[in-house]
């Protein structure tokens, strides 16, 4: 989900992303910054600080590569800020983000609850946005609220190379023929084998260590009769190859009394300027 990006926020990071991104001599085609597991392109030697532009859209897309073709998950939305809102409040927003880390998701009380979207700033970006391959149109996601795009397990088949997004745009939202799409490789396991975990099981798959990507490794949670439960435990890892389970996830792994199965995904963040508006993309692929 969106969440809000005002003056205020982030900024916990934002002496330290912002001397990273001096040090590495801005942004853009020329200056490729790799931050951790986020990538920023697009700024022109630009300093991030020094660019304003209230234009974000979201892409984010899902595939599991064991499901290929047939299955796959894409959501694009399109924002507006105020015009105060600069390149490096998105940077500090984005790139706040614990790699070696991981959480737990505590069992659910029955409780339920919702989310609140209303401080999120979705525009109309127009009825459709339009993934197009090299050769024409690849696939159409129509609006489905205001600024939403979004299809579940409709995508037919892995993004093809040179993917394009292009964006109508609305009475408001400017129109952009060509955001690049590229999806990383599916990443490949060694360890542990396929089925339960257990606490001696060990981490390990093929890095492969592309700009902005990274490794979310999660275990799966199922009861008794084989019914999915939850995404019990994530974890960000360094695309190394190789991921030790801190003390707290051995210790939840201890004492669930379900069945636990880890799942690789391979996850490509990136922060671009492409023709006059932010875009900022989450492209994963699943084992």
């Amino acid at each position: 989900m969106e969440k809000s990006i005002n003056a205020g926020g982030k900024v916990l990071l934002a002496g330290s992303l912002l001397a990273l991104i001096t040090a590495c001599g801005g942004g853009g085609s020329d200056n490729i910054i790799d931050l951790p597991g986020l990538v920023v392109t697009g700024a022109g030697g630009e300093p991030a600080e020094s660019i304003f532009n209230p234009w974000l859209v979201s892409v984010r897309t899902f595939r599991q590569e064991s499901d290929t073709p047939s299955i796959g998950d894409a959501r694009v939305a399109t924002l507006q800020y105020d015009d105060s809102q600069t390149l490096q409040q998105h940077i500090d927003f984005y790139g706040d983000r614990e790699l070696e880390s991981c959480e737990i998701t505590p069992v659910d009380d029955g409780g339920g609850g919702t989310s609140d979207s209303s401080n999120i700033p979705y525009i109309d970006g127009g009825n459709a946005v339009v993934i197009n391959a090299p050769n024409g149109t690849w696939y159409t996601i129509n609006q489905v609220s205001t600024g939403i795009y979004e299809v579940d397990n409709e995508l037919p088949d892995s993004i093809p190379a040179g993917a394009t997004i292009s964006i109508p745009g609305g009475g408001v939202f400017p129109s952009v023929s060509a955001i690049p799409l590229s999806e990383p490789s599916a990443p490949i396991r060694i360890l542990p084998a396929p089925g339960p975990v257990s606490i001696d099981s060990v981490y390990r798959w093929q890095a492969a260590a592309g700009a902005g990507e990274s490794i979310r490794l999660s275990f799966l949670e199922y009861d008794s009769a084989g019914n999915f439960i939850d995404f019990r435990i994530g974890c960000n890892a360094i695309d190394d190859g190789e991921f030790e389970l801190p003390a707290d996830v051995i210790n939840a792994i201890a004492t669930n009394t379900n069945t636990l199965v880890a799942r690789y995904t391979r996850v490509k963040r990136s922060l671009d300027l492409v023709a006059g508006v932010v875009v900022f993309s989450r492209i994963s692929v699943a084992e």
